[in-house]
């Protein structure tokens, strides 16, 4: 994957929260993915 995919990518998942559209951006997790909202807290 490219520079340039990975920025589109990161970029996307971007847009989807802040359109609070979590269905989109689970396609961005994998099935077991952990998200570290800060140090300590995970989701």
């Amino acid at each position: 994957m490219s520079q340039d995919q990975i920025k589109a990518q990161i970029a996307a998942a971007d847009a989807a929260i802040n359109h609070e559209d979590f269905d989109a951006l689970m396609a961005f997790y994998t099935e077991d993915a952990t998200l570290v909202v800060k140090p300590g807290l995970l989701a």
